[in-house]
């Protein structure tokens, strides 16, 4: 099958905040993982890495910053010019930095971590999360690259770490029946199927092709994210088409029957490596290939690396597999020193043995407590430890309605709560308007407990947030300190006092009265208002659009439709001619339909154009307008020169709708062409853009076919334009006079950019019925929606118009 383009369509209004926090890439965030790196004289250096899967960077022991010299490929120790870290001459092992006066622990600031992360996840699919009830099958698959040797692990060692159901050992499956009150099982398989020791897959490339680019030291390597992305999705693609054979066919690996494997996790030989390098631990989507497991599309999957597995052990493998059951993260992306949560959730830290996450999560993630009890009335409240099935939180209203309390008593005992610092009670805050989307791109958060010091803008003392008389903290309210202080920093209205001792139970009184113990009231705690559930949808077998932060944001204006920027990565369907192919950046912008121009379909007879004549070299083809000759439409050569896009050249089709671009240089390793019709932004009966397939092979004096596409609109007609329609509702537009054409609808959100749903291929299709909300989509909300048409190999075109419409109960 041949290679096919998705775009990815992102508004450039008010986009930041939401593209940061919509992608679904998470990991755990590691410090100090020992790594092996080497100097180009053959010396060797024993450091460490710090960071996340968006982030990390390499230090040594003291805490001193390495980065690597492009011009010489020696590791240097880094100063600080300009905001960004540069090697200042000082080779590691060569030199004491104390003495040449470096400082320890440089950086780069908070925002330009955020903009990193930001950029990475800005163009991920979304989330496919797993069943958090009854039985996960995990496939587990092992992985080394051509110049390594196999592993020598017993796998009795992984075994033990994922599948051991001994009372009290420290296992990914007793982890998650504890955490789940036995609502969830684990289960992992090995493959491909091992011996006494580890069996892994070997990949035909060595590591350094998987490591970032450097001329001295690792010419091999990608050189940029794009590209080190797409190796990294076909490393894993490959692996799983090489075990799937194994696995067998009788294994449940769709435990919700969405027609995906719930999850894979991939154990890849060796360390991690720093410099923000893809060898990291991270949970992530693989989209850039159809592979399949006893006929379930593989999507999710968790990316292991062999040495810090061994270090972080259980605790790492819980973190990403509550990330495959749809859990964010509750640490800031940003590093800013302030840790919403701390020790005392494993979305933040991490611990090994891992500790539970806090009761919202449970509730809110995990959906193993089905209700937190909401308390109100004065009076003496008792609490069982949140390892209890039973009685574990209450939920007390704050002076917002957007932000509510939760209580929880956490006791440091047994395998897993024992990782805890201290036993106490909890009382932290839930903020509403950050539901779905955990605190990565905090404050404001949407977990955050309260602490000895702890302010809007200083951390405190977060491994004290414990309240009992043991200690003395045993009341928090609006004059207390910490106060029960809001995100925006008002009074909260709590009144929580007489904290009891440690014990089997905990208690504590609400209001300042003493008339007893008081009976909680029975209100679940509200259905979260940003996720919603589609009830209904056609079967869905694309790749998910991506967005991508735009270059500039444009203040809208009533007259002025919003911009879009448009991404095209590959998704290469067929294994055997995969090759490295970057992501080109468009910067486009498109119309929005009014109340007054719904186009129409042109009834042109269909003509065959005259093909050009294949005498004259270089990249030709034809346009057609309905399937009649398009003359003077002018095209765009689209060159990759291994880097980044420009406009190669400009020509017009003749009095036939011939093209040809003539004079073209060849293309070299890496490089490539396509053609490209638009954007179109003053003719309706246009489409709005189309793009021709990649020409990856062309040799300069030849001829090449740059594609042939039709450029007639695919006209909008049902709903109208800026209408509030109740689920169902169908879709229709006015087909091409084009048979082959096969069409796609589209969803987005308005303000954000974010894709909400795009179909399979419908076919031959002139309507779409949508029975159901997809996820993250809201009632009363505005959101977007066009057509995409598909013809050809790896050609498609989109409607010229989008049209708004709101979704009512």
């Amino acid at each position: 099958m041949p290679a096919k383009k998705l775009f990815f369509i992102s508004t450039v209004i008010s986009i930041a905040f939401v593209l940061f926090i919509s992608g679904p890439v998470f990991g755990a965030p590691l410090e100090n993982v020992p790594i092996t790196l080497q100097q180009p004289d053959g010396e060797i250096l024993h450091l460490f890495a710090t960071g996340d899967e968006f982030y990390n960077w390499v230090h040594d022991e003291n805490g001193f910053t390495i980065v690597r010299n492009t011009s010489t490929g020696y590791l240097e120790y880094a100063t600080k010019v300009n905001g960004a870290l540069v090697p200042s001459g000082y080779i590691v092992g060569k030199v004491d930095p104390v003495s040449v006066g470096l400082e320890p622990y440089l950086n780069i600031t908070p925002e330009q971590m955020r903009q990193i992360r930001l950029s990475f996840l800005a163009s991920e699919p979304p989330p496919y999360p797993a069943p958090t009830t009854g039985t996960i099958n995990n496939i587990v698959i092992f992985i080394r690259f051509s110049d390594e040797p196999e592993f020598t692990d017993a796998i009795s060692t992984y075994h033990n770490m994922f599948n051991s159901t001994r009372a009290g050992d420290n296992s990914m499956i007793n982890y998650f029946r504890e955490v789940s009150y036995n609502a969830l099982t684990v289960s992992s398989t090995f493959y491909p199927i091992p011996g006494a020791t580890v069996v892994s897959y070997q990949d035909a490339h060595p590591r350094g092709y998987y490591q970032p680019y450097n001329a001295v030291t690792n010419p091999i390597g990608y050189t940029d994210e794009y590209m080190g992305r797409y190796r990294e999705q076909t490393l894993l693609a490959n692996a799983v088409n090489a075990v799937s054979g194994a696995i067998p066919p009788g294994l449940n690996v769709d435990g919700d029957g969405d027609g995906r494997v719930d999850s894979v996790t991939f154990i890849v030989y060796g360390s991690p490596d720093g410099w923000n390098d893809l060898l990291w631990p991270h949970q992530w989507t693989l989209y850039y290939y159809d592979t399949f497991i006893n006929g379930k599309l593989v999507r999710t999957y968790t990316f292991q690396l062999q040495t810090s597995l061994a270090s972080e052990g259980v605790g790492v493998l819980c973190h990403e597999m509550f990330h495959v059951l749809g859990a964010p993260d509750l640490y800031h992306y940003s590093l800013d020193g302030l840790e919403p949560v701390g020790p005392w959730d494993i979305m933040e830290d991490v611990r090994n043995p891992p500790q539970h996450m806090g009761a919202y999560m449970k509730y809110r993630y995990g959906k193993w407590i089905n209700s937190c009890q909401e308390i109100s009335s004065p009076g003496t409240y008792t609490l069982n430890p949140l390892t209890s099935s039973t009685n574990n939180c209450y939920k007390i209203a704050s002076n917002s309605p957007a932000e509510y309390f939760v209580v929880e008593y956490r006791r440091k005992a047994g395998t897993f709560e024992n990782s805890l610092s201290a036993s106490g009670l909890l009382v932290y805050r839930i903020n509403t308007n950050e539901d779905g989307y955990g605190n990565a791109d905090g404050p404001p958060d949407e977990v955050y407990i309260y602490r000895p010091g702890g302010t809007l803008t200083l951390n405190g003392n977060i491994y004290n947030a414990h309240y009992s008389s043991n200690v003395g903290r045993t009341a928090i309210s609006d004059t207390t300190s910490p106060s029960c202080f809001l995100s925006d920093g008002s009074a909260g209205g709590l009144d929580i006092w007489d904290v009891g001792a440690v014990n089997g139970t905990i208690s504590f009184k609400l209001g300042h009265t003493d008339e007893g113990t008081a009976t909680p009231t029975t209100t679940p705690t509200p259905t979260a208002t940003r996720t919603a559930t589609v009830t209904a949808t056609p079967t869905n077998t694309s790749t998910p659009t991506r967005t991508q932060t735009p270059t500039s944001t444009p203040t809208p204006t009533s007259t002025t439709p919003p911009g879009f920027k448009i991404y095209l990565p590959l998704i290469v369907k067929n294994y055997a001619s995969a090759t490295t192919t970057p992501t080109p950046t468009i910067t486009l912008t498109r119309p929005a339909a009014t109340s007054t121009n719904t186009p129409t379909a042109t009834t042109t007879p269909t003509r065959t154009p005259t093909p050009p004549a294949t005498t004259v070299p270089g990249i030709y083809g034809r346009v057609s307008y309905n399937g009649a000759t398009a003359p003077g439409i002018e095209l765009n050569l689209r060159f990759y020169d291994g880097a980044s896009w420009s406009t190669a050249a400009t020509t017009t089709t003749d009095s036939n709708g011939n093209y040809r671009f003539t004079n073209v240089p060849g293309l070299g390793a890496g490089q490539i062409y396509y053609v490209r019709y638009g954007p179109n932004i003053t003719e309706p009966s246009y489409l709005f853009v189309w793009y021709g397939p990649y020409i990856t092979s062309y040799t300069a004096g030849t001829s090449v076919q740059g594609g042939d596409f039709d450029i007639a609109n695919v006209s909008l007609l049902e709903p109208p334009h800026d209408v509030t329609r109740a689920l169902p509702v169908t879709f229709t537009w006015q087909r091409r006079m084009i048979a082959t054409d096969t069409y796609r609808w589209l969803l987005f959100d308005l303000q954000t950019g974010d894709w909400l749903w795009i179909t399979g291929d419908l076919g031959y299709a002139d309507s779409f019925t949508l029975t159901g909300l997809p996820e993250g989509a809201e009632y009363g909300k505005e959101y977007g929606w066009y057509v995409e048409v598909y013809n050809g190999p790896a050609s498609f075109g989109e409607s010229f118009y989008y049209r708004r419409i709101t979704f009512r109960r």
